[in-house]
């Protein structure tokens, strides 16, 4: 089973102008073995946090993953505990990430490849959550300069 660690980050978060970041990164003995990032505009923490998942998840479509993420609002959408809310069409485009990825959840569940989601609390000194988290801000601020 594959250890990784994801982390999303959005600057002026719900602003008109704010820019996201996401990342994840596989370690293995406390070193990186792989990791992506990537970000986009007009979006939120919670979103960049599930965008990360799910390209993890889509990069790894094969392999048995640990998810470790500092979001519990994220695994509890994922898992079905909260309801995901649309109250109206920015929600609904933002929202479609999630469904993507509970869909790709329930196709590995039904091929017997396992997701499981490990509860980190972020901003706490813990070495791998704190490396995703740079590399996801790092990503708001490559966008927001090239929006200026």
């Amino acid at each position: 089973m594959l250890n990784a660690y994801t982390d999303g980050a959005c600057s002026d978060n719900q602003s008109d102008k704010n820019t996201g970041g996401w990342a994840w990164s596989i370690f293995d003995n406390q070193s990186v073995i792989e990791q992506k990032s990537g970000g986009e505009y007009d979006t939120t923490n919670n979103i960049m946090e599930a965008k990360a998942i799910y390209d993890l998840i889509v990069t790894h479509s094969n392999d048995d993953l640990r998810i470790h993420t500092d979001s519990e609002l994220c695994i509890n959408w994922l898992n079905g505990t909260y309801k995901i809310k649309v109250k109206n069409e920015r929600d609904k485009i933002r929202s479609h990430i999630l469904h993507e990825t509970i869909d790709l959840i329930g196709k590995r569940q039904k091929n017997g490849i396992k997701t499981e989601f490990v509860k980190i609390k972020g901003h706490s000194g813990h070495k791998e959550n704190d490396y995703v988290d740079r590399l996801a801000v790092e990503q708001t601020s490559i966008l927001k300069k090239n929006r200026s």
